[in-house]
């Protein structure tokens, strides 16, 4: 007689939990990189919208002849800002900001924050020719390096944006501008 065994092929346990544990080590080594990947990318979305921010900037000194537009508080050139941006608020905003945020916007924007700086050397009236080279002139920017870790954004009166691996000093602040 002529019996055939059948043998059935499956996994034991031990397989299964290897499998498992590779699969978790693996994940482990992925989870810091994605935690990297978010932190750049709220860093991307602060510089841009800094460079939105410039760009208002420059349509606005467009439209102001000879005059420096700017005046008031940070929040002041927000407000002054928001109408060439179609009242984005949220622009005002980095992302990568857990505070609710550094000046109260005016009315009618009340309620709300900007997180960003406008350097005081290019607010308060004045001439635009003293403006001597607008992609050396730091028109707003990120106050607090703790905020991006290893630096902060700025965005310049021509309009373009810029990682800085350090903080901004005095001399920075007065590049481009003839006294």
């Amino acid at each position: 007689m002529n019996t055939k065994r059948f043998s059935q092929s499956a996994f034991t346990i031990i397989e299964l939990l290897v499998v498992v544990a590779i699969i978790g080590i693996l994940a482990a080594l992925l989870f810091p990189a994605l935690g990297v990947m978010n932190a750049k990318s709220k860093k991307t979305k602060c510089l841009s919208n800094l460079r939105q921010i410039a760009m208002a900037g420059v349509s606005l000194m467009g439209e102001s002849r000879d005059v420096i537009p700017f005046a008031g508080s940070s929040s002041d050139v927000a407000g002054q800002l928001l109408p060439n941006m179609r009242n984005l608020v949220a622009v005002f905003d980095c992302p990568a900001n857990k505070n609710t945020g550094q000046e109260a916007l005016p009315s009618p924007y009340s309620g709300k924050f900007t997180d960003y700086t406008v350097n005081e050397n290019v607010r308060g009236g004045g001439k635009q020719s003293k403006l001597v080279d607008l992609s050396q002139v730091v028109f707003a920017y990120d106050p607090s390096k703790t905020v991006h870790e290893d630096g902060i954004n700025v965005s310049y009166l021509d309009g373009h944006g810029a990682f800085q691996a350090d903080d901004l000093n005095a001399a920075a602040l007065l590049k481009g501008i003839s006294l």
